[in-house]
This record gives C-alpha cells, sequence and structure tokens, in this order.
C-alpha cells in the first residue's frame, strides 16, 4: 500500500466541509487535470494546485504522481482526524493506497466587488474572447461589440444564443415568473464533455452576479432568482457539472474567476486574468467568461438607464 503525505493543501471551503464530516465513495473520473471523487453527500475534486482554489476542490503539488491512487471506478474512503481539531488532517483511501492530509485550513478569500465592472474592460475581453478564436458559447460574447458568430459551423452555438438571450431577458427583467426557469432549463446541459457549455456559461453568470452584488443589490436578487430557477433542474446534467453549478449557486468561486472580476473593476491587469481563465478546461474558461461578460454587459446597460435623467 503506498502512502503519500501533502502538508498544507489548497483547499475549498466546500471541499474542507466534506473533509471534516468524511464518508464512502467512488472515483467518478480520473483525468491529467483532476480526479472527481462522488459521495452521498458532495463530490471533491483532486487537482494540482496551481490552478488555484475550486469551491469543492483540494489543491496538491504534485497531482501527477498522485493520480495513481484513484483509478475511475474505485472505491474510496474519506476519514478526518479523530480529534476534530483546526488545522484539519485527513486521509483519502483507496485500494491503491492512502493520501494522508495534514495542516488543512479552508481558503478564507471572497470574492466581492464594491463598484460595477468597467464597460471599456467589459468590451476589451470580449476583444479578447474574439481575438482568440475561443471555442464552446464564448462568440456570443460578439453581441458586446455590435458584431454577429459565424454559426454555419457551430450548430450548438446556434441553438444556443437565442437561448442565452431569453435567459438574460428573463434574469435581468426583475419579474418573478417561469420565463427564467424555462430558459435555464433549456440552457443546462447543453453541450458536450463533462462540463456542458450551457452549465459553464451559467455558472460564469452566478459567479458574476454573486461576485459584483454589493456594487448593485438588483445582482444579489438576480442571483438569487437564478439560483430558484436552476435548483429543481440539476438533475439534468452529469455528476461533475452539477457539483460546479451547485457551487456557483452558493456563492463558491474559482480563484480564476476571482482574479477575472478583480481585473474587469481594474484591480489587476486583464490580459494574464482572462488567460488564465480560458486555460480551465478546453473550452470551459471562455464559456464561463462568456456567461461573465454577458451579464455585465446586461447589467452594465441597466445601471446607465437607471442613471438617465427622467
Amino acid at each position: 500500500m503506498t502512502l503519500q503525505t501533502e502538508e498544507k493543501p489548497l483547499c475549498g471551503a466546500r471541499a474542507y466541509s466534506l473533509l471534516r464530516r468524511g464518508g464512502d465513495g467512488r472515483i467518478a473520473g480520473a483525468y491529467s487535470g483532476a480526479a472527481y471523487l462522488l459521495f452521498s453527500d458532495g463530490m471533491l475534486m483532486l487537482h494540482d494546485r496551481r490552478r488555484g482554489s475550486v469551491p469543492f476542490g483540494i489543491g496538491v503539488s504534485d497531482y501527477p504522481r498522485l493520480r495513481s491512487l484513484f483509478a475511475e471506478g474505485t472505491e474510496v474512503s474519506l476519514r478526518p482526524s479523530a480529534d476534530g481539531g483546526e488545522p484539519l488532517s485527513a486521509e483519502i483511501r483507496s485500494a491503491a493506497g492512502t493520501l494522508r492530509l495534514t495542516e488543512i485550513l479552508p481558503d478564507p478569500r471572497r470574492c466581492k466587488q464594491t463598484a460595477l465592472p468597467d464597460a471599456a474592460a467589459v468590451r476589451e475581453a470580449a476583444s479578447r474572447l474574439r481575438d482568440g478564436n475561443a471555442g464552446g458559447f464564448a462568440p456570443a460574447v460578439l453581441s458586446l461589440l455590435g458584431e454577429k458568430p459565424e454559426l454555419a459551423s457551430r450548430p450548438y452555438l446556434a441553438a444556443a444564443l437565442p437561448r442565452i438571450n431569453a435567459l438574460l431577458d428573463a434574469l435581468f427583467s426583475g419579474e418573478e415568473g417561469p420565463a427564467l426557469s424555462a430558459a435555464a432549463g433549456r440552457l443546462i446541459g447543453l453541450g458536450q464533455g463533462l462540463t456542458p457549455s450551457g452549465d459553464d456559461l451559467l455558472c460564469g453568470t452566478l459567479y458574476f452576479l454573486h461576485a459584483f452584488s454589493p456594487a448593485d443589490p438588483a445582482l444579489e436578487c438576480a442571483a438569487r432568482r437564478l439560483r430558484t430557477a436552476l435548483s429543481p433542474l440539476l438533475s439534468l446534467t452529469g455528476a461533475v457539472s452539477r457539483e460546479y453549478l451547485f457551487a456557483a449557486m452558493e456563492d463558491g468561486y474559482f480563484e480564476v474567476t476571482a482574479d477575472f472580476a478583480d481585473a474587469l473593476a481594474g484591480g489587476r491587469p486583464l490580459g494574464p486574468a482572462l488567460d488564465a481563465l480560458l486555460a480551465v478546461g478546453a473550452s470551459s474558461g471562455g464559456d464561463i467568461a462568456a456567461g461573465f461578460l454577458l451579464a455585465a454587459g446586461r447589467a452594465l446597460s441597466l445601471a446607465k438607464k437607471r442613471a438617465a435623467p427622467a
């Protein structure tokens, strides 16, 4: 049996709660960048710590070395230290060996901005997505530049665009009712892969609403309404994507999305922050950025209308 030890791993808030509870589960998937451990009450993602904080993630210093412990489909158990004190210690056990985690503390950072994003920065980010030929639903941001994407070779995007617009219309109308639930239901699960583009775009929208809610109380209300609409729909997508959506609904965030929000607010250079976000998955980063920027565009437009003289 192999024993590996990791001191002071990077630990998201949801991951920390799961580590404290412990439990038995199985390996839902093991990939070059992450392994997903599925338990009855949540999912734990083991990943390279250079990826930054993930709400349900444990970031380790040498993920490739540890990956051999987690073969897809095998059983796994999670055991916190008996004393339950802080810093927490825990063990993740599989048939191949044990990963011992010591001096675990949850990531204390909060992703909150007190002013709306800069409109010029939103347009610049949209331009960078266009010029980088980001895939998935990222070309939807061309609407922020007064342009239209090419759709003939992009059937998923062609199907998604009216659904994205319907979601944003319902979300920013401020009205309660079935329109938002219907729009969210037509996007969730749309696309391919572990996290379909529709789900990633919804996550990006939620990340924006939560991050900038201190700047505009209407965004906090919109986040609540979208969370309510999505809650009964989570079964329509896969387990991994469902965990990302749930974390976004509960005001969780990736470190890279927090940095992106900070960049749009002028707190750090935009280019490196967007590049780091785009490095997430094959197209997930671009889809998240699209949801973020499209929601930002709507929020800025509404703020401008409210500020205009009657």
